[in-house]
C-alpha cells in the first residue's frame, strides 16, 4: 500500500496547482468588460480651470475626461483600449463646487449611467473665508453617501475611482515664498490656508495645521463611504500624499494644477483605478 501512495499524492499536487493557477489569473475578460463611457464629478480641478487660460476652464487638459494627448487623461487611456468610448465622456464637475453640490452632480451622471466615474471633491469644503465656515466631517460624509447611493442605485455595477483631496498645506509650502503667488492669493484664494502666506507665527501655523487636519478627516470619510460599495475604489491617499511642486501649478493662480500637474494627477489616479 505504501508504494501506491506516491502517484496519488502527485496527482493531488498537480490538481491543486491547476486550481491555484486559475485563481491567480484573476477574473475573465467577460467579467470586466471594456469601459465604454466615463463620467466625472468634482470641482474646478476636474475642469482644469486656469490650466491653460486665465479664469477659464481648459477641458482638454482635464485629468479625467480631457482629450489633450499631453495630459493622458483617464478618458484617453480608455479610448486607446476601446474606441467605442469616443464622445462618451460626461464631465459634470463645477468650478467652485463643494460637497454640497455632489448630490446634484450625481443625479446628472446617474441619468447618463456611465460605466466608470471619477470623483475629486473636497478642497472647497476646507477652503473658506474663516475656519468656522469649513464643512464639518459629518456633513461632508452625509453628502458623499447621498451621491454614491444615487450613482449605485441607478447602476449597481458602476466602477468608480474616488480620489483623495490634495494636501493644500503643501500648496502653502511650495508657493508662500513666491511673490506672484503671494499677490494672487491676497485676492482671496483659500483664506483658511493661504492668508498671511509669509507669516510663520505660531497662530498662523496652528491655523494651517487645523485646516490640513480637516482635509485629512474628509479623506477618511471618502475612504469609508467608498468602501460601502463593491465597485468603488479609493486611491488610498495617493493624491494627498503626492509632493507636487510649484511647477505643477497654474501660473495664473498658483492654486490649480497646470497641464503638467493635470498629467501627474491622471497618472497617480489611474494607477489606483483598477482598470
Amino acid at each position: 500500500m505504501a508504494r501506491n501512495r506516491r502517484p496519488f499524492v502527485s496527482i493531488i499536487a498537480v490538481l491543486v496547482g491547476l486550481v491555484l493557477s486559475g485563481c491567480a489569473s484573476g477574473p475573465k475578460p467577460a467579467d470586466n468588460p471594456p469601459v465604454a463611457s466615463i463620467g466625472a464629478m468634482g470641482d474646478s480641478i476636474s475642469r482644469a480651470f486656469d490650466a491653460c487660460t486665465f479664469l477659464a476652464d481648459c477641458m482638454a487638459d482635464s485629468w479625467t475626461t480631457g482629450n489633450d494627448p499631453a495630459v493622458a487623461s483617464h478618458y484617453q487611456r480608455l479610448l486607446a483600449r476601446n474606441p467605442a468610448i469616443a464622445g462618451r465622456a460626461y464631465n459634470v464637475a463645477k468650478v467652485g463646487a463643494s460637497s454640497a453640490d455632489l448630490p446634484d452632480e450625481a443625479k446628472a451622471l446617474a441619468a447618463r449611467r456611465p460605466d466608470y466615474i471619477t470623483m475629486l471633491m473636497g478642497s472647497n469644503d476646507a477652503c473658506a473665508e474663516d475656519e468656522t465656515e469649513m464643512t464639518s466631517p459629518a456633513v461632508f460624509r452625509a453628502r458623499v453617501d447621498q451621491a454614491l447611493t444615487t450613482i449605485y442605485t441607478a447602476r449597481p455595477d458602476t466602477r468608480m475611482l474616488v480620489a483623495s483631496i490634495p494636501d493644500i498645506y503643501r500648496l502653502w509650502q511650495v508657493g508662500h515664498s513666491n511673490s506672484v503667488a503671494q499677490l494672487v492669493w491676497s485676492a482671496g484664494f483659500c483664506r483658511t490656508m493661504l492668508d498671511n502666506p509669509t507669516s510663520t507665527s505660531a497662530p498662523d501655523e496652528a491655523r494651517r495645521q487645523r485646516v490640513r487636519t480637516r482635509v485629512m478627516s474628509f479623506n477618511d470619510q471618502l475612504a469609508a463611504a467608498c468602501a460601502l460599495h463593491p465597485g468603488c475604489r479609493y486611491d488610498g491617499g495617493a493624491v494627498f500624499a503626492y509632493p507636487f511642486a510649484v511647477t505643477d501649478l497654474s501660473r495664473f493662480d498658483f492654486f490649480h494644477p497646470n497641464a503638467a500637474g493635470q498629467r501627474k494627477l491622471s497618472a497617480i489616479t489611474w494607477a489606483k483605478s483598477g482598470l
